[in-house]
């Protein structure tokens, strides 16, 4: 019975140290083309707008309100959630993952809408 009981434990023993941790490549699962992806608005909550990533056909990002800023509330245009859409992809473009926005880019995306809209 003791032989049977080392047998089993140096068996786990081995299994255990031949165990591979799996590898994540980033370059190769979030690389892109400018063909691949393209933006959806999207109708949100209290008439407002949001967006979805969508990339070769299946959705990478869903985002019903505006990134960045605390609560839930969406843009106020179609434009504002183009703009930060098409700002989200070009970092897409570049590898950079999470492709997150800060509020002060957010701010100047809009800013920068309104200003031509002005004009």
């Amino acid at each position: 019975m003791l032989c049977i009981t080392v047998i089993v434990f140096a068996t786990l023993l081995t299994r255990e140290s031949y165990v591979e941790e799996p590898t994540v490549n980033y370059e190769a699962d979030y690389s892109y083309r400018e063909d691949d992806l393209h933006a959806q608005i999207i109708k949100a909550a209290n008439n407002t707008y949001g967006y979805d990533i969508v990339a070769n056909g299946r959705i990478l990002i869903h985002q019903p309100h505006i990134p960045a800023v605390n609560g839930n509330q969406g843009f106020a245009t179609q434009e504002d959630a183009q703009r930060v859409a098409e700002f989200v992809i070009l970092k897409i473009l570049q590898n950079i993952f999470p492709p997150s926005v800060s509020v002060e880019e957010v701010d100047s995306l809009i800013i920068l809408s309104k200003t031509i809209k002005e004009n």
